[in-house]
């Protein structure tokens, strides 16, 4: 899987998440978007880090695509994200004695989760069509190459 393009639409996302929660909030400028973005952006590709292994892991067992699967994926996915979350909000309201803001907090972080693991969906599933339409042309090959050597002889 080609990573880059992964990685630059997670980055894509967070910032137009960030852009419509804080233009919702009332509170959007550059810096502050900026700042958020800058904060957020390594703990959002550790969330992509680990949809791509819950994905990996998935289709070792289900190479098929399904809804239910990716509901699957995605439930299995919100609730690892969920407690490594409640650890970061934890963690920092005792470092930085930021009041404890535990519901919005996982509803942002879950709804950020459920949209890098739909990238990553889609990009397991364009990689997979990607692999099937390659060997589909290379055994079209075959076979004009099999029925060409059964003409000439």
């Amino acid at each position: 899987m080609n990573i880059l393009p992964f990685l630059l639409l997670i980055s894509i996302s967070l910032l137009a998440c960030i852009i419509a929660f804080a233009s919702l909030d009332g509170k959007i400028s550059g810096i502050n978007v900026m700042q958020n973005f800058a904060w957020n952006l390594p703990v959002c590709l550790l969330i992509g880090f680990i949809n791509y292994k819950i994905i990996v892991y998935s289709h070792k067992w289900h190479a098929s695509f399904s809804v239910w699967k990716v509901l699957g994926d995605m439930l299995a996915s919100n609730v690892l994200v969920g407690c490594l979350s409640v650890a970061y909000i934890y963690a920092d309201a005792c470092l930085w004695g930021v009041e404890v803001q535990l519901s919005q907090r996982l509803i942002l972080s879950s709804f950020c989760n459920s949209v890098i693991m739909l990238i990553a969906e889609i990009f397991f599933y364009n990689q997979q069509y990607q692999e099937n339409k390659t060997r589909l042309a290379v055994m079209e090959k075959e076979k004009a190459q099999y029925q060409f050597e059964a003409l000439k002889n």
